[in-house]
């Protein structure tokens, strides 16, 4: 996939046969339809222009964009006719004003190749002066490094600007290949001249083709090797012409994307809902208000006093926070435990697992709930629970419960040291020694009891992820991975449509994919959708009937989605039917993903088509990536995690297809592990592509994942977020 930028659009439209004038509107035009992606495939069409290939493939390869630029010249009668493509949303219109400053066009012609642009032709903010008249200008020499007030920097007796476009060579080295003939006396006499690698100084490359040079991007800290640093579709190009944040999906932060508030005619760098303002902090409870702390109210006090104090520090995994620092700046989740406690005289271990053991040791284990409403109260997540002598988990953290349901902790690099609910994220929790008393019994009924299910019209005993995948499996395909659907793309074991499916594991159908693949996707989903609805019924429905279809009452289950076409049956009776399969003696088991066979499918010591690896497949962090392989990733072969996210290395590699080596992969404010567990793409700001960022979906409840807005509707959505202008 290439991005073209809209000069680069401009110019293919001129050689394609557009006037200036014209090609202004048909590079806007195209800069709606498909934002300079050259081989976009979508329902709507292919290429720069979405051009229908029935009608347009007899012009050639439309993923070319000089084929692309012809088919559309031609089948808009010569760039008369913009009717096919007036109307649709996103509106070239909107774009109109951003192309016509970068081309300049209209009775000046083409393009202007002046030295006072350095990208496509944005006017340099110096104003082009010139102080040693070189013809290139200030800004630009500080660019290339070059001197502004001396026309001939390196004085090898060729002016910089005729080093830069003539010669090729450095304006920097007096001898640029280094023969010990300066770059003039090699000019003069004709002598073979090795310009320079970089072309005209490396600071002026644009190795991402978007528009703008690396070090002009580097200097506004966007990323030179992504034509679109902040994954919002728009290039960072069109982004800085237009005055938005190309750091930024969301630039006025009013939780509606650039891209949509553009596709909809709002002004992107003006927020247009309310932002929710954030609570502050209130004081601790008094523990004595708690219970289980009672006694020890001014004890707790000063403790949670001094973690609170701390809000807002910065997080570093594996950091060594001195516990008797009184004020340090970084943390991470177990050392700022340790520090907290230090406070009030009591010592604790620096890892959450040895400080969990610890205390379980002394008999200090609460159920969670009763943690959540104990001041001072640790409370523990880990992947399994730790064992003496043992490993820490692969996932392990802990937080301070402030007794009202919220906890203060060290959370990530994300979000630093705050204050957050405590909600469903804890299996574990402890009292500190002397601050609180234990009851036996609800310590057994909490810890050695298996988690509940919600109540439903089947037995809560008969329903776990696998029991579910199985039911499923049968309902769908009788458990035949390799079914296919004659009336839809869906296909595999559990019927994926290729658009959900959505290219894992690296097959584009469900059906290729060996069955551990298909198994270990429908596991994901299934146990984020059960963490995010709650409820068993509701899994199967959202799987059969996406998660609009689950949604409301029940008893609005009577209906059959898709087309008649389909003959699918309702989504009651699919419910049903699957229920039927789980409540069937001796359901067929689904394997899980790693007791399947090596030999069944794509195996972690390998990396291309049956390379193996070297080292033989030593996996010292036990996470099911190859020591070889995770330094190929760049990943840590010590740690599970690298990133501390909450998600293993191979489930980011392999599941989420998120970065391993970022928390927070789409940087849109949420881990990789919270939109995984809240249904939520972590490699997307705004997983549904409906111009609500994840983050304020989140934050208003106004949708779920995966609804999106009706793109054909030309009217901008009305969103349901609250009213008012922003703080």
């Amino acid at each position: 996939m290439a991005v073209l930028t809209a000069i680069e659009i401009y110019r293919v439209a001129l050689q394609a046969g557009f006037t200036p004038e014209q090609a202004v509107t048909w590079t806007a035009v195209a800069l709606a339809e498909s934002h300079g992606v050259n081989d976009l495939a979508s329902p709507d069409g292919v290429g720069l222009w979405q051009l229908d290939p029935a009608t347009a493939g007899r012009f050639g390869d439309l993923d070319d964009p000089l084929v692309s630029a012809r088919a559309a010249y031609e089948l808009s009668a010569r760039g008369t006719d913009l009717s096919p493509w007036d109307g649709r949303d996103p509106d070239y219109r909107m774009f109109l004003p951003a192309v016509l400053t970068l081309t300049r066009a209209g009775a000046a012609g083409p393009v202007p190749t002046g030295y006072d642009q350095i990208d496509g032709g944005t006017a340099l903010g110096g104003g082009g002066g010139d102080s040693d008249n070189d013809g290139l200008t200030d800004e630009f020499e500080r660019l290339a490094g070059t001197d502004p007030t001396s026309i001939d920097t390196d004085a090898d007796s060729l002016t910089d600007a005729f080093e830069l476009v003539t010669s090729g060579t450095d304006p920097l080295r007096a001898d640029t290949d280094g023969d010990a003939v300066p770059d003039a006396a090699d000019w003069a006499t004709s002598s073979p001249l090795v310009p320079d690698v970089h072309g005209p100084r490396p600071a002026l490359a644009d190795t991402d083709a978007d528009g703008l040079a690396d070090a002009a991007e580097r200097a506004a800290g966007l990323d030179p090797l992504r034509a679109d640093t902040d994954g919002d579709r728009l290039t960072d190009s069109l982004e800085v012409s237009l005055g938005l944040d190309a750091t930024a999906v969301d630039t006025d932060r009013d939780g509606l994307s650039d891209d949509a508030e553009l596709r909809h005619g709002r002004d992107a760098r003006v927020a247009d809902v309310a932002v929710a303002p954030v609570a502050p902090v209130p004081p601790p409870v008094e523990a004595a208000a708690a219970g289980p702390a009672a006694g020890a109210s001014g004890v707790v006090r000063t403790m949670l006093d001094a973690a609170l104090a701390q809000v807002g520090d910065r997080y570093e995994f594996g950091v060594d926070t001195d516990p008797d620092d009184p004020d340090p700046d970084v943390f991470d989740c177990a050392e700022f435990t340790q520090w907290a406690a230090a406070r009030v005289g009591i010592d604790l271990e620096g890892a959450s697992y040895l400080q969990y053991l610890e205390l379980k040791e002394q008999g200090l284990l609460i159920p969670v709930e009763q943690a959540a409403h104990t001041p001072g109260a640790l409370v523990f997540h880990f992947s399994s629970e730790p064992t003496p002598g043992g490993a820490r988990p692969d996932q392990a953290h802990v937080a301070i419960s402030l007794g009202d349901g919220r906890t203060v902790e060290a959370a990530s690099t994300t979000f630093g040291v705050t204050t957050r609910d405590v909600g469903d994220r804890f299996e574990y929790a402890a009292v500190l020694p002397g601050l609180g008393t234990v009851d036996p019994a609800a310590v057994t009924a909490s810890v050695d009891a298996p988690a509940a299910v919600p109540d439903g019209p089947v037995d809560a005993d008969d329903l776990d992820v696998d029991r579910v995948m199985a039911g499923i499996m049968q309902q769908e395909s009788g458990g035949d991975y390799r079914a296919e659907n004659p009336t839809s793309t869906a296909s595999g074991a559990y019927q994926y449509i290729d658009g959900t499916w959505d290219g894992y594991g690296g097959y584009d159908h469900a059906a290729d994919a060996p069955p551990e693949v298909q198994d270990a996707r429908m596991r994901a989903d299934v146990t984020a959708a059960y963490a995010r609805l709650g409820d068993w019924e509701r899994v199967i429905a959202a799987h059969f009937a996406g998660e609009g279809g689950q949604q409301g009452p029940k008893s609005g289950w009577d209906v059959a989605p898709g087309t008649p076409a389909n003959h699918n049956p309702t989504i009651r009776d699919y419910v049903d039917g699957v229920l039927g399969h789980i409540a069937a003696p001796d359901p067929p088991a689904v394997t899980p993903p790693e007791t399947a066979p090596l030999d069944s499918g794509p195996r972690y010591d390998v990396i291309d088509a049956g390379a193996p690896m070297a080292d033989g497949g030593n996996d010292a962090d036990a996470d099911g990536l190859t020591d070889e392989f995770e330094r190929l990733l760049g990943t840590d072969p010590l740690r599970a995690d690298t990133d501390d996210d909450g998600l293993s290395d191979a489930y980011e590699h392999l599941g989420s297809h998120s970065d391993p080596l970022r928390a927070d992969t789409d940087a849109d404010g949420l881990t990789d592990s919270v939109e995984v567990a809240a249904g939520f793409n972590p490699t997307l700001a705004d997983s549904d592509w409906d111009g609500l960022t994840d983050p304020a979906e989140m934050r208003y409840a106004s949708a779920v994942p995966g609804a999106t807005t009706d793109v054909d509707d030309p009217s901008p959505p009305t969103w349901d977020l609250p009213d008012g202008s922003p703080p």
